[in-house]
């Protein structure tokens, strides 16, 4: 009987789960398009060089705009149109509309810029962005510790590096430049080293422009036509092998006037050393230059709350070897791992730079004014030293409150982003219907199932070993019951919270609860049910055990 009706009950299922992903898209949707616009100017680095163009969009969120008016731009020059671009998305719940205008700008000169108010207009009112400021710099020469040799005679390239020695990790630039007295017309790269024992990042932004060199009182004419930024791994002697470019070269005796000539640079060798030793307790394994910012958001906790250290770390080393700084708050605070909030790579001035935010949550142990000054050990090229960078002391006054928390969990954790709890009132309205949608699904098909086998129906449930891996009916009933319920529970917590899927996991669910004042117990016994709504999707369970997670998740989303 089970078998002849298991495919009615599967459609059955689908056809639910498709009704509530439909009221999921209508509630968040409405919500979504009731938020603020926000327009801003988002310029892609605040410092360049001279002759280096950069971009500066001009970003509307939340609204569809018209009439855009662009700001003037002081004396940086736009080379080109205006690029123009919309969307719209729909991540986890939440509906983005984003309108976007992309300016592309060039300084001649070293200085500092500034950049008006955009406008534009949304729903018959015009709003404005911010004005920025833009610090336009001295390009950096290029030197190489080495002098090419003209063995090409009036045309050759060169690979050159900008250091002949650095450290694993350390940021150091190859250079692929065209050296010629004669007319050029065109260079095309046909091939590049393999840069085997390196980590290598193309670099976009460097200057195209011709310059002039003297070498053994020859004056060449001097273009770059292309840059790397290399980051070795390991210690010892690196090969940097050859390049290839094929250039025009004017030939008054041939009949088309130009003739192709291929060009072969010569390898390279970069000498990488060892870090000294011993290296200090607590290195984070940066090589370059860094800094970083350190801020708290309160001063005063009690020991039921949590304190939040936002950490923001720049620097010109490779990001990859750069490990999470570790926070030590003494014996007055319990310290989680970080999360990584954002990271992001791009090119300043000479250099590739790294930015990454990160969050750290701290539980009080004891009550009392603790004070602790985070500090993060890196390694300097440059003065060939292990350097300390402190940061502002963190001072917090934490009082008793009303319940003494013990935590057990070791996962990272990580701040709540800002959003308002207001907008998601209806929220635990429509979960709490689609629960009880789902408990009356599960609860009348085993009715009818008792009804029609009534024999049956005082057997325990069997369940199969690994050895004959076969699932009853009942049990793929309530595998496929306890999938929409983890769907549910995801997307309420998704649309509740403002995480997004890359987000949703256990370790920022449990921040987020705990931060909005549910007790710790109740957060566990939640994420005890989020694992048994997995277990069950795969492995099956009884209709009883489903009735106790409905009731444990619907009991902790109510404190929310």
């Amino acid at each position: 009987m089970v078998r002849r009706n298991l495919p009615r009950l599967l459609r059955s299922l689908r056809a639910q789960k498709m009704r509530i992903l439909t009221l999921l898209f209508i509630c968040v949707a409405t919500l979504a398009w009731s938020q603020t616009p926000v327009f801003k100017t988002e310029p892609e680095a605040e410092e360049v060089a001279a002759g280096t163009p950069f971009t500066v969009t001009f970003t509307l969120e939340g609204a569809e705009g018209k009439r855009f008016t662009p700001p003037p731009f002081d004396k940086l020059k736009p080379a080109g149109g205006v690029s123009e671009s919309r969307g719209f998305s729909i991540i986890n719940g939440k509906t983005s509309v984003k309108q976007s205008w992309t300016y592309t700008l060039e300084a001649r000169q070293a200085g500092e810029y500034s950049i008006g108010s955009a406008l534009v207009t949304v729903n018959g009112k015009q709003i404005s962005t911010n004005p920025v400021r833009i610090k336009v710099t001295e390009r950096k020469s290029f030197r190489s510790p080495s002098t090419p040799s003209a063995t090409g005679g009036d045309v050759f390239i060169a690979g050159e590096l900008s250091a002949s020695g650095a450290f694993p990790g350390q940021q150091v630039i190859w250079r692929l430049t065209l050296y010629t007295r004669v007319a050029v017309e065109g260079a095309d790269l046909i091939s590049l080293p393999s840069f085997d024992g390196l980590f290598s990042q193309e670099r976009r932004r460097f200057d195209p422009g011709v310059n002039y060199q003297t070498i053994r009182g020859v004056k060449y004419a001097v273009k770059v036509l292309h840059e790397e930024s290399l980051f070795p791994q390991t210690s010892g002697d690196v090969v940097i092998g050859e390049a290839q470019v094929r250039v025009g070269l004017q030939n008054p005796n041939a009949f088309f006037g130009v003739k192709p000539v291929t060009l072969t640079s010569e390898p390279a060798t970069l000498r990488v050393n060892q870090l000294p030793e011993p290296m200090p307790e607590g290195f984070s394994g940066g090589v370059g230059a860094f800094s970083w910012e350190v801020s708290a958001d309160t001063t005063a906790i009690t020991t039921d709350g949590a304190l939040t250290l936002s950490v923001t770390l720049k620097g010109n080393g490779d990001a990859r070897r750069f490990g999470k700084p570790k926070i030590y708050a003494g014996p007055n605070f319990e310290v989680f791992e970080p999360s990584v909030q954002e990271e992001e790579t791009y090119e300043s001035l000479d250099e590739v730079m790294f930015t990454r935010k990160m969050e750290y949550v701290l539980l009080p142990k004891s009550t009392g004014v603790h004070e602790f000054i985070p500090h993060l050990i890196y390694f300097n090229p440059d003065s060939n030293r292990y350097c300390t960078l402190t940061a502002t002391p963190v001072s917090v006054s934490v009082s008793q409150g009303q319940n003494v928390r013990q935590v057990d969990m070791t996962e990272p954790v990580t701040q709540e982003p800002e959003g308002s709890q207001d907008s998601f009132q209806t929220s635990s309205l429509w979960i709490t219907g689609i629960l009880a949608v789902l408990l009356a699904t599960v609860l009348v098909f085993f009715y009818r199932k008792r009804n029609k086998t009534a024999p049956a129906a005082k057997a325990p449930i069997v369940r199969t070993s690994q050895k004959n891996p076969v699932t009853s009916g009942s049990e793929i009933a309530v595998a496929a019951t306890y999938g929409e319920l983890l769907s549910a529970l995801q997307s309420f917590l998704g649309a509740r919270l403002n995480l997004p899927t890359a987000r949703l996991n256990r370790e920022d669910v449990y921040r987020q609860l705990i931060s909005r004042g549910v007790s710790p117990e109740s957060v566990r016994e939640l994420i005890t049910a989020w694992d048994d709504c997995e277990m069950a999707v795969y492995a099956g369970a009884a209709p009883d055990k489903f009735i106790r997670d409905k009731e444990t998740i619907l009991s902790v989303l109510r404190e929310i």
